[in-house]
Formats: C-alpha cells, structure tokens, sequence
C-alpha cells in the first residue's frame, strides 16, 4: 500500500478578470439574486419573491402564475427564453417558461 503525502507549498492558483455589473434597484426589497446569464447580456433571477429579467439596465419583474405568490427565474437561453417555476393560488409549485 502507498501512501501519498500533501506537499503544503505547492498550490493551484485560479486567475481571471472579471467585472462587477450594479443590476440596479431591486423589486422593493433589500437584495436580489441573479441566477444565469447568457451571451447577450441578459440576466435572470429572483427578488421580492418574483422572477426577473434584467435588459438593457433595467429589471423587469417576470410576476408569478395566477393567484400565485412567488416565482423565481433559474436559466434564460440566447433567444431569451426563461425558465423557472411559480407557485399557484393552492400553493403548488409549476415549470414555467416565460417567452416574450
């Protein structure tokens, strides 16, 4: 049986260049997440407990199925589609896809 030891000074280092975009106000609440991004900068992803779409430097609340009170955006695809889910008036939770 070999054994293997952890050798402490090497160490793997991930480098990148990134930039921090500001989304703007969110939908009267405190915080928003984003949850997916797609090529042509369009942001998906939840505040105030409405799915969102962000385009164009402005957030769009994607509202929830009837009666329903919370929805949350989880991919949006290059021709802008979205999905996620909703709940409903009796509390269930259902896929939605929100074209525009």
């Amino acid at each position: 049986m070999s054994t293997r030891r952890f050798d402490s000074t090497k160490r793997t280092e991930l480098r990148f260049h990134a930039m921090m975009t500001d989304l703007g106000g969110t939908l009267s609440e405190n915080f928003s997440f984003a949850h997916d991004i797609n090529n042509r900068g369009q942001v998906v992803g939840s505040s105030k407990g409405h799915a969102f779409l962000w385009e164009n430097g402005e957030m769009v609340d994607l509202g929830t199925l009837p009666g329903g009170g919370f929805s949350r955006a989880s991919a949006i695809n290059e021709r802008g589609q979205v999905v996620g889910f909703s709940s409903t008036a009796s509390g269930e939770q259902h896929a939605v896809l929100w074209t525009k």
